[in-house]
């Protein structure tokens, strides 16, 4: 969900929403105006049956009212364990449901994701004193054809809408969720009702959460992109929501992460101006920076689809997004940059001003 239906309200140049641009500015302060403006650009539309289905499985775990995290969608297979671990400690899995790659086909997005639900523990665990404690859904495990998926989808097949699939990609293979034959809506429902465990009201729960751990708090994760990795201060971090995750790269490692993450910074800065709709000499401009960056990196490192960058870089929300300036062959060999680097490839933003269905409409005013 986002703004993205109304985003003139967040155009200075948009004369006929100044009332609301002012607004909008005078009642947030500039964090939260910065935050909600980025939602214009990255809302997704979650369908009707996704959102049907999330609270039916709350409904089958017996969750009658009470305060829930607004629902998201995650991925349960990044190789790095520290997020699983640190919610594991203070929440339990009640279940997850892994959906196909083409459940947010409306957003225009191809992706594996997961429906996760979690029950907060009336005690936060430790499992560096008691790993005997850990659950088995914080590792991973080998999956077919020496593929590796979270434990918990390994021993709960059932809960998987749809078939676990080697897909090619420039640089490799990835095990993607393909949709099989039949009703989505179905296949979905009929996961949800294998969920197994309850929801039960306490009374007398503690309103006060549990706070991050102070090595995740150093940092203020504000201004950097969630689910991606960042540079401060010459450091590399990881954003998971309000959480900073010192990464511990080095070397030869540690330039190649800075390499990818200015890439990738001024690549989304690019598509920024073309979908604000700015002149041709500003985006040109923006090109030059983009392509001298990724000159100066492949030259240094080699093509960002190598495996080698890849798998440093596959964490990152943007990873596929980086890789995708550069059109290989089947080989892996470069065969031209994408058109990014010298053309307009995103048309600005136009907010709907009307619709021709009750169902357009719903969509519109929901996006």
């Amino acid at each position: 969900m986002g703004w993205g239906g109304l985003a003139d309200a967040f155009d200075s140049r948009k004369d006929s929403w100044a009332r609301e641009y002012n607004e909008l500015k005078d009642i947030l302060s500039p964090e939260e105006y910065s935050s909600t403006r980025a939602t214009v650009l990255n809302s997704h539309f979650t369908s009707p049956v996704i959102i049907q289905a999330m609270y039916k499985g709350l409904e089958w775990l017996g969750f009658d009212g009470g305060t829930i995290l607004e629902p998201s969608m995650g991925t349960m297979d990044k190789a790095n364990e520290e997020v699983r671990k640190y919610l594991a400690e203070r929440a339990e899995l009640v279940g997850a449901v892994r959906l196909p790659d083409t459940a947010f086909k409306n957003a225009n997005t191809s992706v594996t994701s997961d429906m996760i639900f979690l029950k907060k523990r009336d005690v936060v665990l430790d499992f560096e004193r008691n790993p005997e404690q850990t659950p088995d859904w914080v590792q991973t495990k080998e999956y077919e054809n020496g593929n590796i998926i979270n434990s918990y989808f390994v021993d709960h097949p059932e809960m998987i809408v749809g078939e676990m699939q080697e897909e090619s990609e420039p640089y490799g293979y990835r095990l993607v969720c393909k949709p099989v034959e039949g009703d989505f809506k179905e296949q979905l429902n009929d996961a949800i009702g294998h969920l197994n465990g309850t929801f039960e009201r306490d009374e007398h729960a503690n309103s006060v959460e549990e706070e991050i751990p102070p090595e995740f708090t150093e940092v203020d994760y504000q201004g950097h992109r969630n689910f991606c990795y960042c540079e401060v201060d010459g450091k590399i971090y990881f954003r998971e929501n309000e959480m900073m995750i010192p990464q511990d790269f080095e070397g030869k490692k540690l330039e190649r992460m800075k390499g990818m993450i200015e890439v990738s910074n001024i690549l989304q800065e690019l598509i920024r101006l073309q979908r604000d709709g700015y002149s041709d000499d500003e985006i040109k401009a923006q090109q030059v920076v983009l392509n001298d960056k990724y000159e100066a990196f492949t030259k240094k490192f080699g093509l960002i689809s190598s495996d080698t960058n890849m798998n440093l870089f596959r964490d990152d929300d943007t990873s596929e997004l980086i890789s995708s300036l550069e059109n290989l062959d089947e080989n892996g060999n470069l065969v031209s940059k994408a058109d990014i680097f010298t053309k307009r490839t995103i048309v600005p933003y136009v907010a709907p001003t009307h619709a021709d269905t009750v169902s357009d409409a719903l969509t519109i005013s929901i996006a």
